[in-house]
């Protein structure tokens, strides 16, 4: 094997593990909950990311773990066409989690104005998760897609 065959073999790996670990943490984020709901005379709430968006995002991660499998495999087309998969999937699931990032006030429900000064709504761990995977997901998606001139010998 030529040193440029090792060469892009290992730069092959290193994207693939990538991928199979923000699948991993994308599929736990959003088994993990997604917003914290605490006021004074209540003990916290948590809303977990399976009772609503976290629903996709989990379908999403578990495409997403396919995808990295299937990086695995030396298939030429499989160069291009996995991240091209890989930075759609990852695109929605970030979006996803942006918009319920943006909204997580809303997760207490509908409450009166003096009633939101007690209440206090914070974004859960699982939230944060999902959204590292899906950015990392698309930063690695994009670094490989770069032309081979762009990588390191």
């Amino acid at each position: 094997m030529t040193v440029a065959a090792q060469t892009r073999r290992a730069n092959r790996r290193w994207d693939s593990g990538l991928y199979l670990v923000s699948a991993l943490v994308a599929i736990g984020g959003s088994i993990l909950p997604w917003a914290t709901v605490s006021a004074s005379f209540l003990d916290p709430v948590y809303k977990a990311g399976i009772d609503g968006d976290g629903r996709l995002t989990l379908v999403l991660g578990v495409v997403l773990l396919g995808l990295s499998v299937l990086s695995f495999l030396p298939w030429p087309p499989g160069r291009r066409v996995v991240p091209l998969l890989v930075l759609v999937v990852a695109t929605v699931i970030t979006v996803v989690t942006l918009v319920n990032l943006a909204g997580v006030r809303s997760a207490a429900g509908p409450l009166t104005p003096e009633a939101r000064v007690l209440v206090d709504t914070q974004a859960g761990i699982g939230l944060w998760l999902t959204l590292v995977a899906g950015m990392a997901a698309m930063c690695v998606a994009v670094l490989s897609l770069l032309p081979s001139s762009w990588s390191r010998p």
